[in-house]
């Protein structure tokens, strides 16, 4: 294991539970039990363990092309209106721009952009043959549960249909990748 590694995982992840759910709390309201904000969580548990556990890699690696699109649909957009003094938050979260300090910046900052990060660094690699040899049925299972469990029962874009009908649109997103997913590592044989 990766001592850095481990020190800054759980930095990360204490800092992301605290900035969700203490600090920020009222600023971002229902938005705080979005997927994303999990799925940064499992990014940092994924750097304690020094990106050793292939289920914790699975899912930084199969969410990396959702993060990719929140960058630009939702990250990009937060910080063009944050310099222009704009007062929303893309899904309903309010800031006013005077309210605006460095927790609600370091908290957008760490949300998608390390996942984006590191699955710019595995993508060119090659998952299959560099960052996942020996994955298992167990290891993607697993996966599996932990993103789609969070999204079907905790993010309540589905649960409680907020900012309708986003919530099916990245759930029929995330089930298509996985798919290709899931014939990329056990169907198709690409080498």
């Amino acid at each position: 294991m990766n001592i850095f590694l481990v020190i800054f995982g759980c930095l990360g992840l204490i800092f992301r539970i605290w900035v969700n759910e203490i600090k920020l709390k009222k600023q971002l309201k229902y938005e705080r039990h979005f997927t994303s904000r999990f799925l940064a969580e499992y990014f940092f548990i994924a750097m304690i363990f020094s990106f050793q556990n292939d289920a914790l890699n699975l899912v930084v690696a199969c969410t990396y092309p959702m993060m990719v699109i929140c960058i630009f649909v939702f990250d990009i957009p937060f910080f063009i209106k944050l310099k222009q003094n704009k007062s929303v938050l893309p899904g309903g979260g309010e800031f006013s721009p005077e309210k605006v300090d460095l927790w609600v910046i370091l908290e957008r900052l760490t949300l998608h952009i390390p996942i984006v990060v590191v699955g710019s660094i595995w993508y060119p690699q090659g998952l299959k043959s560099a960052i996942f040899p020996n994955l298992g049925i167990g290891s993607m299972i697993f996966a599996l549960i932990m993103v789609y469990g969070i999204f079907i029962f905790v993010d309540p874009r589905i649960g409680k249909k907020r900012d309708w009908p986003d919530g099916l649109w990245l759930m029929i997103g995330g089930i298509l990748w996985t798919i290709g997913f899931i014939l990329h590592f056990y169907v198709l044989d690409f080498a």
